[in-house]
């Protein structure tokens, strides 16, 4: 195992040592004389943290043997140990890693043999996949594994490993080890290197400059150069566990793929920690704007048993709502349904106003299933029902203007026969009110 990962051709980088390059026949090195058998193998060169060897035959292992001979001592280990007691670890799991001198450096504190007996896996995401070697640029990360024995040494109840990375830029880095003898992870975390340098301080520049987030819930979400930002502070391990969410729901709908056209919004999701990194001073993920135009979007983190934890959503449309309406109104246009909501047709597009309204009467969901003349102009999961289902949030496509709510969402460009829409009240299981009205082009 050499100490610097870089030191290894590209075909053993993988591994993260040069196990089998060096599988040798006892005659090859050895003599027996006296009773006794020797053999002295030579060593490549460079710099070494440690050794694994041992005998085998197409059995199995018949015994192995780890050595650590980094060319440092306990004294070493002691001084990593105790520097990074000043700093916060990076990953808090069974072990504590920190990250100090561009070296992972593992601490369990107290330790005890079982707790370093299993492998431990190192997944490094580069910021630029073309820095990996060629047989690595497919996987998009460089893997790496390593024991115990080779990298770390047990002192006073206390378990240290250090482990240099490499030279690239790094994005991301994921560890942790496996199941003694199988390839289960017994334990595992992440770190967003990239993301902890830069989005604190992003996060805390927008709050100097007193810019409002556009969601204030759970997380507050900013909007910052095409990017969606969360913030929480303080914020705890259960406050990254959950994944997190968005729906983007495009200004026109022909921007996303066929498939999402029935739903009227692109999905994303991925683990907080993926994209973000949790720190002292809070929590932060950040989330891409699509290259189309947002109307709105919907967050929130979910689990896979028990639903949305939380949702939230916002509409960049919401200011040029009042002049819809407006204009709708001076031109004396009527509306196609009359009800809770008044409906109009506006230029393919359904706009939704209600006058004297409070905030009580945005919150349930809306529907609104869009009949094609022809039914192969939808998606053939949808052709079983007849339409596409477009609901929405008021959230990421309306707006609340003196007293008035207002919200609108553009229609699909196939030929539409029939429109039923309204609202949703899903915790009573009914319709708040239910309207269809026959377009026909």
């Amino acid at each position: 195992t050499p100490d610097d990962i870089d030191d290894l051709p590209d075909f053993r980088r993988r591994a993260g040592h040069a196990t089998r390059v060096f599988d040798f026949e006892f005659g090859m090195y050895g003599v027996k004389f006296d009773g006794r058998c020797m053999a002295v193998v030579p060593l490549p060169a460079g710099e070494l943290s440690g050794i694994r060897t041992g005998q085998f035959t197409s059995h199995g292992e018949l015994w192995s043997v780890a050595i650590n001979i980094r060319p440092r001592g306990e004294s070493a280990y002691r001084a990593e140990y105790e520097s990074v007691l000043r700093e916060d670890p990076v990953i808090s799991s069974e072990f504590d890693v920190y990250l100090h001198d561009s070296r992972l450096i593992y601490v369990k504190d107290p330790c005890a043999t079982s707790n370093i007996e299993s492998e431990f896996f190192l997944d490094i995401v580069p910021s630029d996949v073309e820095t990996l070697p060629p047989a690595r640029t497919d996987s998009g990360f460089d893997h790496l594994r390593f024991i115990f024995e080779t990298r770390g040494l047990m002192f006073d109840d206390v378990c240290v490993a250090s482990i240099g990375l490499p030279d690239y830029d790094i994005k991301r880095v994921t560890t942790g080890q496996l199941i003694a003898g199988e390839e289960t992870v017994s334990w595992e975390g992440g770190y967003n290197v990239s993301a902890a340098a830069e989005l604190p301080s992003v996060v805390h520049e927008l709050r100097d400059h007193g810019v409002e987030p556009l969601i204030s819930s759970v997380f507050d979400v900013y909007l910052d150069n095409g990017r969606l930002i969360y913030f929480k502070s303080p914020c705890s391990d259960e406050d990254v566990k959950a994944p997190v969410f968005v729906h983007m729901y495009p200004a026109d709908l022909d921007d996303i793929s066929h498939d999402r056209r029935s739903s009227g919004f692109d999905s994303f999701s991925n683990r907080l920690l993926d994209q973000g990194v949790m720190l002292r001073d809070g929590c932060f993920t950040s989330f891409n704007l699509p290259d189309y135009d947002v109307a709105g979007f919907l967050t929130g983190q979910f689990q896979r048993d028990d639903g949305n934890l939380w949702e939230d959503g916002h509409s960049f449309t919401a200011a040029d709502l009042p002049k819809v309406a407006e204009r709708l109104q001076r031109r004396g246009v009527e509306p196609v349904i009359r009800s809770y909501f008044n409906v109009y047709l506006d230029d393919g597009r359904l706009v939704y106003v209600r006058n004297s309204c409070s905030i009580s009467e945005t919150s349930a969901k809306f529907f609104l299933h869009i009949y094609p003349v022809d039914v192969d102009d939808i998606t053939a999961e949808r052709r079983e029902s007849g339409f596409d289902n477009l609901g929405f949030v008021f959230e990421t496509h309306g707006s609340m203007f003196d007293g008035m709510c207002i919200a609108s969402i553009g229609l699909p460009d196939y030929d539409i026969k029939r429109i039923r829409t309204g609202q949703w009240e899903s915790e009573q299981q009914r319709d708040i009110w239910k309207e269809e009205f026959n377009v026909g082009f």
